[in-house]
């Protein structure tokens, strides 16, 4: 479920990151009412945002999605650089598949790339101005590949805080979160009841004063392994009739 949950909430995220460049800009006038006005930077962005959604679109013929990819290669165009290479080169690729009359199920993996990349290219300030008032664009973005690593768990690139490092561990493993995750989802056995009980039989062989070990040497998983193994009633049982034992 936290999964779904992710992936939920991620798809949110996208949307209202979408939403928010393609606002308008709006103040309070000197009448004190609400003036709303787009902007070139704002307008962009609502073409941008209206590509997107064109390209997240499902059940559509062949022909309209090729006038979508055309659409977007020509968006995309508009700048030349390796991101938008990538994305014309996957455009290219889809446009022929569909041509040749490839099935959707098999598409699916390709256009999800070329949402994907779409999308960078969309948070990129220099394609979209809207998005630097959104987001955090350090000042080198070679930083940003510095002490990042993959999680194993939830397949996500996190910085070196996020997993726990030790100075002779030989690969990363997972993140903390994954290791909570599976740290909540396994059974685990409550001896609680077989403590109380030791602790109760130690005081009363303690009183005793006759130097006896070997109760204090049992400890609770112990104690569990030598009833499943013996299967006979034992005086330890947390049984509910303990007090008559």
């Amino acid at each position: 479920h936290k999964l779904i949950a992710k992936k939920d909430n991620g798809k949110k995220a996208k949307r209202q990151f979408l939403e928010k460049c393609a606002a308008p800009k709006e103040w309070i006038g000197f009448d004190g009412m609400p003036t709303k006005m787009d902007t070139p930077y704002t307008m962009r962005a609502k073409d941008l945002k209206m590509t997107y959604d064109s390209l997240e679109k499902r059940y559509l013929t062949r022909e309209e999605r090729l006038d979508i990819l055309l659409q977007l290669k020509l968006t995309v165009k508009e700048h030349d650089c390796k991101l938008t290479k990538d994305i014309v080169e996957l455009i290219d690729r889809e446009a022929d598949l569909l041509m040749r009359g490839s099935k959707e199920t098999n598409l699916e993996g390709l256009r999800q790339r070329i949402s994907t990349l779409f999308l960078q290219y969309i948070k990129t300030p220099l394609f979209n101005a809207e998005a630097a008032n959104l987001l955090k664009v350090p000042e080198d973005p070679s930083s940003l590949r510095k002490d990042i690593y993959f999680c194993r768990g939830c397949g996500d690139y996190l910085p070196s805080t996020d997993f726990e490092l030790t100075t002779n561990a030989r690969s990363i493993g997972r993140c903390r979160k994954c290791k909570n995750l599976d740290s909540e989802g396994r059974l685990r056995e409550d001896f609680s009841r077989y403590r109380s009980l030791l602790h109760s039989i130690r005081s009363t062989e303690e009183a005793f004063n006759d130097n006896s070990r070997i109760i204090f040497l049992l400890t609770e998983p112990t104690y569990v392994t030598w009833l499943r193994i013996s299967g006979a009633p034992s005086p330890f049982s947390p049984s509910g009739r303990t007090p008559t034992i």
